[in-house]
């Protein structure tokens, strides 16, 4: 469809709903501020992912100009030539450097780039639980073809309160557990796209869940419960559970870049693939407040045609991302954010004095992701639950 039918399709269903319209690879030392034609997804040996930024390669001139000046060289072949303390030290000046570049560049697209062309960006449509779980088929439709939606009303109050103590205080406990040696970093947290340069854990961390918390599986559990009929339409009660983790968002934590969580496929480096859409659901576990940092999306960019032109040069993707229609999440407590894995999305900077949490889980109809090592996938969760959970054992 065009862009012109999409409009009026879109406009069809939401009438009908009874709702008024309206981005540092290290690869061998040399810095660039994105990563391969993955959708901003950068992969571990262990398929975790990273929420990275785009595609483009885009040496920050600036940094090499003053690298060259102190006689610092990015070169393989000078690097592998270090001694490993030597190695060590650089390379934590690298990643550094690119983190600032990596942040840089988002200041740019918040600035620059994003809703510049379209009229700004604007506020989220929400539609209250009962409406969605009343025309579940609109819906499921509506979040097909935008990419994103939200839904009001799906936590009780009191669950979010309970969820989020409990996340306050797992966060110290894996901490600990992560400093002390006792578990690696990748076994309670994933990588993350501009989490700040705060230490080891930064201000932004990807926390993983275990279902096996009463806690975490009882809100799973109400969540099936208060959207059912649209889960069901959307994902099927075999849907299977492919993340369950939480986004903390401390004050300072930067902006990000404009990425994806996954990429599409079939597309020019994997054309014999195809997937079912991930879904991923973002609960507000608080009031999110501006400058708390809510999250931005492009709707409708979850297609083959948009990640062409995102992975395209610089100057291109630049003029793709101002041309594109940008909504913000403004979630209160309970409410959620519901988003294919494949739209370009980010979060903003939290300026503010409060932590923000989102507690999330990805699913799908889709039981296993078809690369090895789940490689480009949706991977934020912990290593007992992966793969193992479907909506129906929670109830639905």
């Amino acid at each position: 469809q065009t862009q012109a039918e999409n409009s009026h399709t879109l406009g069809l269903l939401l009438s009908l709903s009874g709702v008024p319209r309206r981005w540092s690879s290290m690869a061998g030392m040399a810095m660039t501020t994105s990563v391969l034609a993955s959708g901003g997804v950068r992969r571990h040996s262990d398929g975790r992912k990273s929420r990275l930024c785009s595609t483009a390669t885009l040496p920050t001139q600036r940094l090499q100009s003053c690298l060259r000046k102190t006689g610092t060289t990015l070169r393989r072949r000078r690097c592998a030539a270090l001694q490993p303390p030597q190695a060590v030290a650089l390379g934590g000046v690298m990643e550094k450097l690119a983190a600032a570049n990596a942040e840089m560049l988002a200041r740019k697209e918040g600035k620059e780039l994003v809703g510049r062309k379209t009229g700004g960006v604007k506020p989220m449509r929400s539609f209250p639980a009962e409406v969605v779980n009343g025309k579940p088929e609109i819906a499921s439709k509506v979040l097909e073809q935008l990419g994103c939606a939200c839904v009001t009303g799906a936590l009780s109050s009191e669950s979010a309160d309970k969820l989020l103590a409990y996340v306050n205080a797992e966060s110290e406990r894996a901490k600990a557990a992560v400093t002390e040696g006792v578990v690696g970093f990748d076994e309670r947290f994933g990588g993350v796209n501009c989490r700040g340069m705060n230490g080891l854990f930064g201000n932004r961390q990807d926390m993983f869940l275990p279902m096996s918390e009463p806690l975490v599986r009882d809100s799973m559990e109400e969540i099936a419960a208060n959207l059912a009929p649209f889960l069901k339409e959307a994902i099927g009660s075999e849907g299977m559970i492919h993340e369950l983790s939480c986004l903390v968002a401390d004050p300072g934590s930067p902006r990000q870049c404009i990425h994806a969580d996954t990429i599409h496929m079939p597309c020019p480096q994997y054309p014999n693939v195809s997937v079912e859409p991930l879904y991923t659901f973002f609960f507000a576990l608080q009031d999110v407040e501006d400058g708390m940092g809510h999250t931005v999306f492009l709707p409708q960019t979850h297609t083959a045609q948009a990640h062409l032109l995102w992975n395209s040069s610089q100057r291109q993707k630049e003029r793709f991302i101002q041309s594109q229609p940008a909504v913000v999440s403004g979630l209160k407590k309970g409410d959620v954010a519901i988003f294919d894995s494949r739209i370009l999305h980010c979060g903003m900077e939290n300026c503010s004095s409060k932590r923000r949490v989102l507690f999330y889980f990805t699913a799908s109809r889709m039981q296993r992701w078809p690369l090895p090592n789940g490689h480009h996938g949706s991977n934020s969760r912990r290593a007992e639950d992966a793969w193992r959970w479907q909506l129906k054992d929670l109830g639905l």
